[in-house]
């Protein structure tokens, strides 16, 4: 299944759109600390905007996705908005994958 088949089934069952988790999680934050929260959310997209094998698959994709950010921005500014993008993702997983 191709990237845009997967996000328009995804759409079609009313679960969160590629548009709507990158719109939550770019402005979950409020834009605080001059964080480039696009590029930050869609790190965490990239990770977990692909068919997954399940809950667990995608939520690791959520960690390692704060991991990586986490060890570039040690200084703390962008973290209110790494931390708003992990939560958003784990959301999206939920939605996608539920239990």
């Amino acid at each position: 299944m191709s990237e845009i088949e997967y996000w328009k089934e995804q759409a079609g069952n009313g679960r969160i759109s590629r548009r709507e988790f990158m719109g939550f999680c770019a402005g979950a934050d409020g834009r605080r600390g001059n964080c480039g929260s696009l590029g930050l959310c869609d790190e965490y997209l990239k990770a977990v905007g692909r068919p997954q094998k399940g809950l667990q698959e995608c939520l690791q994709g959520c960690a390692g996705v704060e991991r990586q950010l986490g060890a570039r921005n040690r200084a703390g500014r962008c973290q209110a908005t790494i931390k708003a993008g992990h939560d958003w993702c784990q959301r999206y997983c939920r939605t996608l994958y539920p239990e």
